[in-house]
């Protein structure tokens, strides 16, 4: 039966953190990775290169890395090593999920530490189901998974190259897994929103009034050239375009074409659209009304 050749306890390691570790892409789902512990493999011939395995159990539903912390033995060679991990389904026999291997850079002093990532194609999980992570043991003086007793992982264990559960209850190896980083929240570049509900109660007070040829000659017209405006986030230009409406609506009021009625709803509906875009009214001229302040609403 293979069995795990534990290295002496690691009190205090030089941590080397790879370019993939620190800064890697994904979201941490499971961590395990206390201090300390000791370094294992699968030790000498005939069973070389043998595998051992961590079980976890994902809350997220998919993953997209592994890192483990492996030590550099005494045999580690000057110009780096390969290793390989995979992703098993369920037991140490189970259903390969994905596979990859990753380079690890020397030359390396005996008993350095660092955290090693493996990146998979996105691999789908079934949150709260038993996964296990196998890392395929070069030499164990080359490069050795850290584990350490006391059940540091308690939704796991680490097996051994017999493919059983490590004999010392509560064993884990040191790992991380990742899952996707979230997708990023939809941008837009035509400009500022909010604010086209108000711009469409503008438009209908104008529809209301009834009338065709101020209508399409000049209201409609201005209300839509503000839609237009604004879509590009050109407020300002929004403003004019509100304020040449009020005039005209005023003007319509006192030659008596609409009514009072006709004319609150447009002013009313213009003011909304003035509110929402943070541009207000100065005072009257003989011009009409001018902008005050201008508010980014971005």
């Amino acid at each position: 039966m293979r069995s795990l050749l534990p290295r002496a306890a690691i009190a205090s390691m030089a941590l080397l953190l790879m370019a993939s570790g620190a800064l890697a892409q994904g979201v941490v789902d499971q961590q395990n990775d206390p201090a300390g512990g000791s370094g294992f493999g699968c030790g000498s011939p005939p069973i070389l290169n043998g595998s051992v395995h961590q079980s976890f159990v994902p809350s997220a539903d998919n993953l997209v890395a592994v890192e483990l912390r492996l030590m550099a033995g005494s045999a580690f060679p000057t110009e780096g090593a390969s290793t390989t991990a995979r992703i098993r389904d369920g037991s140490s026999t189970g259903t390969v999920l994905g596979e990859t291997t990753t380079f690890v850079a020397g030359p390396l002093s005996a008993n350095t530490q660092m955290l090693v990532r493996f990146d998979f194609p996105a691999i789908t999980m079934t949150p709260g189901s038993t996964y296990l992570i196998e890392w395929v043991t070069p030499p164990t003086t080359v490069l050795m998974w850290m584990g350490q007793s006391g059940d540091p992982y308690a939704s796991g264990t680490a097996y051994s190259c017999s493919g059983n559960p490590w004999p010392v209850s509560g064993t884990d190896f040191n790992f991380v897994t990742y899952e996707a980083e979230p997708p990023p929240e939809p941008t837009t570049s035509e400009g500022p929103t909010g604010c086209e509900s108000a711009i469409d109660q503008l438009r209908d007070a104008v529809e209301g009034l009834g009338f065709t040829e101020f209508k399409h000659c000049s209201l409609e017209r201005l209300v839509e050239n503000a839609a237009k405006h604004y879509a590009k986030g050109k407020l300002k230009a929004v403003a004019a375009n509100v304020t040449a409406i009020e005039c005209q609506a005023r003007v319509l009021g006192k030659l008596g074409v609409i009514n009072e009625t006709q004319l609150s709803a447009v002013l009313d509906a213009a003011q909304a659209v003035r509110d929402c875009i943070g541009i207000q009214k100065k005072g009257k001229s003989k011009y009409g009304w001018s902008v005050r302040k201008h508010r980014d609403r971005h």
